[in-house]
């Protein structure tokens, strides 16, 4: 059941939106409209792209979020996709709204918990029904067996003396 709850496919178009900018945005010239079309049409949730070179930045772009201000998200709901080349100083750094993803995914942790306390609850009241009739009955066994028939013996070894 853990699995239904929480199966899903990775969403990897903003990786991989943010690896084909970081060789659209090499060339100055398309760079900046490179990075706005990306934004209008497959990455919307993109609300800061930043290319450097070193220490210095090439090309760095704002957007507006249309669930809110960009300052309201918290830390674990902002992802940060990072691409860099090895032997390179270029780095690009795109920061993404993921406010949805992560609201889905306590969803889901919520509904697990409860389907694991529901499940906890039916099985132990499906167990203990059946194991109460056994130590019931068990006991009334052993009350009427052990303890009233050695107390007959006890009663009658005292009177056959």
């Amino acid at each position: 059941m853990t699995v239904l709850f929480s199966w899903g496919e990775v969403d990897t178009t903003n990786v991989m939106t943010m690896l084909t900018l970081f060789g659209q945005t090499s060339n100055t010239r398309i760079a900046e409209s490179s990075v706005n079309i990306a934004h209008s049409s497959v990455i919307p949730t993109l609300f800061n792209y930043t290319r450097k070179e070193g220490n210095t930045i090439v090309l760095s772009r704002t957007y507006e979020l249309s669930s809110g201000d960009a300052n309201d998200l918290r830390e674990r709901e902002t992802l940060h996709v990072i691409v860099t080349m090895e032997g390179s100083t270029v780095i690009t750094t795109g920061l993404f709204d993921n406010s949805q993803a992560t609201t889905a995914h306590a969803l889901v942790e919520l509904f697990t918990t409860f389907f694991f306390l529901i499940v906890w609850v039916v099985g132990v009241a499906s167990f203990v029904g059946p194991v109460m009739t056994l130590v019931s009955t068990f006991e009334v066994f052993v009350i009427h067996y052990f303890l009233l028939s050695e107390a007959n013996v006890y009663r009658l070894t005292p009177k056959g003396r």
